[in-house]
């Protein structure tokens, strides 16, 4: 079976996220109790008016193939939920509704070829880096400072001739960092200079406690393309019905088009009925879970305090990223964690190079279990 497997898949890693949550299944299968805090959804169910939509979909025969760019109500909804949230008017033409990771791959694959270089602020979400990769492309992580804010500086120093994107995420998974309007509007002037396409993860984006929220898209010179990228997963507590979406220039959704077409065809039809009730329904239910998420981001963040941690402030999303007295090797530290006290988190090892002794704590659990799980980690660290 030698030289089976390209040397293209062989260079990347399995998920540093995915392969903790299954050896947390494996343990509790086998009856082991484990508080998990390496969890990237919200404790919450789907709302019970989103179902609904979704369950009327069904009975109403939407179990056949769709539309490769998504059904129009749900584009609608999208260019609507993109004005409300980013101040900025989209055509629903501008819209491709696919899983929100799937966009993020779409879009690398319409920008990359071989050898070409994206750049990364480091810490940064697990597949980015492999994404890249994968279209052949080199990903360029820059370290991002002690607030977890975008180097710009540095990452316009390592932008070349093979640089095609600059990638921003915000708030950020897995530091929860919100970017500042200053920081993201250099970052927009930055990619514009150098000619570069702003990809923009703003999947967090309805989840921000403090301050206020800054899309690429809002900042960003009328001549830059922006690839902005969405969903319903977080907000809305819909991580299994796989729905987000990218916003950019027609001619740059046609092109992504193609990738859609030739890989998953269409995002599933019933699901995106659901999505629209999400999107233009009730808004309460993600003020409600902002609210909790925000209580609970405080207790992390002065338990932690008290531990001597260090961390970017998490001013969005549900993550700390954190650093304990002492602990050089993050994935020796998770391992222990898990193992003397049966309390998952996340390596920071896994977010790339500046992640390096960290750990990712999520705090979307219950309070009781959240509290359990700091008591947990004190222990192990007295």
């Amino acid at each position: 079976m030698a030289g089976v497997f390209s040397e293209r898949i062989a260079s990347v890693p399995v998920s540093g996220t995915v392969s903790i949550s299954d050896a947390v299944r494996q343990r509790r299968a086998r009856g082991d109790e484990v508080i998990d805090l390496s969890v990237g959804e919200p404790d919450a169910a789907t709302p019970d008016a989103v179902v609904a939509a979704c369950e009327k979909a069904l009975r109403d025969g939407a179990t056949t193939y769709g539309p490769s760019q998504g059904i129009r109500p749900l584009r609608e909804a999208i260019a609507g939920d993109h004005e409300r949230l980013r101040g900025q008017p989209i055509d629903p033409d501008q819209v491709l509704v696919t899983p929100a990771k799937h966009a993020l791959l779409e879009a690398f694959l319409v920008l990359l070829d071989d050898g070409d270089e994206v750049l990364i602020p480091s810490p940064a979400w697990v597949s980015y880096a492999p994404q890249v990769r994968l279209c052949g492309a080199q990903p360029v992580q820059v370290p991002v400072g002690d607030e977890g804010q975008v180097p710009v500086d540095e990452m316009r120093e390592r932008a070349n001739e093979d640089t095609q994107a600059v990638l921003v995420n915000s708030p950020s998974n897995p530091t929860g960092a919100v970017q500042t309007r200053e920081t993201m509007a250099a970052v927009a002037e930055m990619a514009a200079e150098e000619d570069l396409t702003l990809v923009s993860d703003e999947v967090y984006g309805k989840l921000v406690y403090e301050g206020t929220f800054t899309s690429a898209a809002e900042v960003a010179p009328e001549d830059l393309e922006v690839v902005t990228v969405d969903g319903v997963s977080k907000a809305y507590a819909m991580t299994g019905w796989r729905i987000g979406w990218l916003t950019a220039s027609p001619s740059f959704v046609q092109e992504a088009l193609k990738v859609q077409q030739h890989s998953v065809t269409h995002p599933t039809l019933f699901a995106q009925h659901g999505a629209v009730e999400a999107l233009q329904g009730d808004q309460g239910f993600v003020d409600r879970l902002r609210e909790g998420f925000a209580d609970r981001r405080d207790l992390v963040v002065d338990r932690l305090e008290a531990m001597g941690a260090q961390f970017p402030h998490p001013g969005g999303a549900f993550y700390v990223f954190a650093r304990f007295p002492g602990v050089e090797d993050g994935g020796a530290f998770a391992h222990d964690l898990l193992d003397e006290a049966g309390v998952a988190v996340v390596p920071g090892e896994a977010f790339g190079p500046g992640g390096e002794g960290h750990v990712r704590l999520s705090y979307a659990v219950d309070r009781d279990t959240l509290e359990r799980g700091l008591d947990r980690i004190e222990e192990v660290l007295t």
